[in-house]
Parts: C-alpha cells; structure tokens; sequence
C-alpha cells in the first residue's frame, strides 16, 4: 500500500456525477467516443462507455469494445525484453547484428545495441513504411529489411529519437530468441498471465470481435465532423502499436504489475517516483487514443480508450485526473469553427522540421490540409487548427510567397519549424 493511501478519500457518487457532467455533454457533441475505467484500491469503481464503436452504423461502445492501444504495446515488449533479460536469454548490451545478420551501422561504424533500441537511441527512424505500404501486411522481417535498406539517422547512443520501428526490430529479436510469432509470446508471457483475456496482437486483415473502428475529428462540407481513419492494416506496427484491448484488459495488466506476476520492474520504477503526482502511458495510432494512469498515494488507476482522435480527449483526461486529486476543474476548450482563408495551399505543402530533428510532413489530401495524419483547417485567414490536438499555428513566408517556417503558437510563446525542402 503507498503511504498515505489509507487517508485517501473513497470515491463516491460525487465524484461519479462529475465525471458525468464532464464527458455527456462532451459525447452530445461528437467530441468523445470510448470508455473510461477508474479503479480504487484495486477495484473498479466507475467504468462507463460513450460514442460509437461504429458511427456510420451507429453501433454503442461498450465496456466490452476493443480498441487499439498504440505505443501501450511497447510498455508490452518492455515486459517480455525484461522477461527475457532476467532469464539470461537476452543482455542490453547484445548487438543488434547479434541476432540481425547485416543490421546497419552508423557511418562511424558504430553498431547498435539492445539497450540503444530499448531506449529510442539506435538511429532508427520513427516509422520507415509509406501510406500506401501500410494498407498492406507486413512481416516484422519486413520492417527489418527496410531499415537495412534506409540505414540510420545518427550515431547509436548521440541521442534520442522516439521510434515505433525500433520497437518492431525489438519485436523480431524476440521471435528469433522465442521461435515463435511474436503475437504468441504476448499471449503466453503477458496476456495468459496478466488475465488480459480480450488482449491481442491482431493487424486489421482478421476479424476481431467487437472491435472498434478508428476515427478523427475533421472536416466535411467546411464542418467539424466525426472522419474515418485511413485504412491502415497495423501488422507494420507489430511490438510498438498493433495490440487491441478492453479498458478491463488494461485494469488487469496494471493490478498485475503491482503484484509483479509478470517478473518485470516496471511497477517497483514507478514506486520511486512521487506516488503524490500522475504517472502514465499514452498510446496513440489512426484514430485510436490510449491513456493508462496511475496515482499511488490515492490508490487510483485511470483508463480511457477511445476510437475518436479529437481534442477532447486529452482533456477529458487531465480534468478526471485533476479531480481524483482533490483538484478544481477547469473548462474544457471546445474546436472552433471552421472558417476561410486566402492562403494558396501549394505555396505551404512540403516538408519541415521540428526541434527534435523529426520531418513533419504538410500535403493536401482532396483539398484538405494535412499535418502528417492530422487534419488542420483555418480559424482565421492566417491561424489554422488542429482538432485532434487543440494545436494552434501559422506559416511565415518569406519574399517569393512560400512558406519558409510552421510557426507553431503556445501558451507560453512561439515555435518555428524551419521547412527543409
């Protein structure tokens, strides 16, 4: 038990009331789809599903809906790479090219390790894999040969550069050391175990009972509407975002952790941090969001899932977290309206770079502007909007008329990214 977890108030119908209040309004106004589970003291307390797990159809989430995790899948493969680690059939410091005959190098000729991969510090890129290359199933030997073949961005360890592909390359070391597909060793090792009984590690060519279909909040006909996501069969994902889960799937895989059935120290670091403040995971991949939270001192666990990508969500989020810490509420920042611009588009696409090193990706899709795979509009003839994230910017051109910089707008000021082409 965490200290002071014995004076913690009990959440009550209060508590649950507000939670309400919070996310109705929120789902009336097709902002919000998902379910969200709380949990005290290891048990759960609140669990209540909203929006659609089909909209087009009109068919109800329900605590028993599956959703994709995204990046939750890696604290997954963190657990079975700890497993394997304790059971000395893998060391941090094994090179890659030890299992991976040919795996590249850095132009210092310096190789990479498992500890590098483990810890987003190989040089490999965040994905490899084009649009049209993840429509389609890919082997993890598949991602392996791509990176061979693209090479690496930097010298293994110089710095570090968040990599779902490093985590695929992570996921076909374990096949290679289990003889086994990697969906197999999460359910023997992780899922079985951890009693993740909905749990599993499917791309989206096989059918999956009760899965939720993934959606953005974009636009149609110039207004703020519940999009598709773009079809995507997840297989290029597999150890860093392919896993499917119930929000009870996840409540299992926490009170497991805590009673360290799955011989991994994720639980014990997280009890060396201040169990008076938030920690978490956060897991995002077309039109699916993942939030699993935990407040030791209270004794609470949080989890949302959702299939809508919008601006609510993270918000939603805070707003429960800020209120299961006895902390007062504040407005939920609603999208605002689409509005005209005067901006030629042709003069903005290209590519960019922020301040981490990543390229960021502007294009044109049907006449709808892109950042990436989110879906920004104009709220004034120079401001544009991003409603999946609340994120606000402007470009800044130079004295041809082309974009030279995303000037990204903060709170607390402004960021330029540079455009690179």
């Amino acid at each position: 038990m965490a200290k002071g977890l014995s004076q913690a108030p009990k959440f009550d119908n209060t508590s649950a009331q507000k939670i309400d209040a919070l996310v109705k309004p929120l789902d009336s106004k097709k902002l919000f789809s998902g379910v969200i589970l709380i949990a005290q003291d290891s048990k759960v307390v609140y669990q209540k599903s909203f929006g659609f797990a089909n909209w087009e159809h009109q068919i109800p989430n329900t605590t028993n809906t599956k959703f994709g995790i995204g990046s939750l899948t890696k604290v997954l493969t963190g657990i079975v790479v700890e497993q394997l680690i304790k059971e000395k059939k893998l060391n941090l410091d094994d090179l890659i090219e030890k299992y991976i005959v040919g795996f590249p190098k850095s132009k210092k000729e310096r190789a990479p390790t498992i500890k590098h991969l483990y810890n987003h510090r190989a040089g490999i890129a965040h994905r490899v894999t084009t649009p049209q290359e993840e429509t389609r199933f890919l082997s993890t030997t598949d991602i392996v040969n791509k990176i061979k073949a693209q090479g690496l961005l930097f010298k293994p360890g110089s710095r570090r550069l968040y990599s779902s592909a490093g985590y695929t390359v992570l996921a076909r070391i374990i096949e290679i050391i289990e003889q086994k597909p990697f969906a197999k060793v999460l359910q023997e090792r992780v899922f079985k175990p951890a009693k993740m009984t909905n749990a599993s590690d499917t791309p989206q060519r096989p059918l999956l009972p009760n899965r939720a279909s993934g959606y953005f909040l974009g636009t149609h006909l110039n207004q703020l509407s519940v999009v598709n996501a773009p079809l995507k069969d997840l297989s290029f994902l597999v150890g860093a975002g392919s896993v499917f889960a119930t929000a009870e799937d996840l409540f299992h895989l926490l009170e497991a952790l805590k009673q360290s059935s799955l011989n991994t120290p994720i639980w014990k670091n997280t009890q060396k941090r201040n169990p008076q403040q938030w920690q978490g995971w956060t897991g995002r991949t077309n039109g699916y969001e993942a939030y699993m939270d935990v407040l030791p001192a209270k004794g609470y666990s949080l989890i949302i899932l959702t299939n809508l990508r919008s601006v609510a969500t993270w918000q939603v989020r805070k707003q429960i977290r800020l209120l299961l810490n006895q902390q007062a509420m504040t407005q939920v920042l609603l999208p605002p309206p689409v509005k005209s611009s005067s901006i030629d588009h042709e003069k903005i696409i290209g590519q960019y770079k922020n301040n981490r090193g990543a390229i960021i990706r502007i294009n044109n899709q049907n006449g709808k502007l892109f950042r990436q795979e989110s879906e920004f509009y104009p709220i004034d003839n120079q401001t544009y909007y991003i409603p999946i994230s609340g994120t606000k910017m402007k470009f800044r051109f130079n004295k041809k008329g082309k974009a030279d910089a995303i000037i990204q707008i903060r709170s607390n000021g402004e960021v330029v990214l540079p455009r690179v082409n």
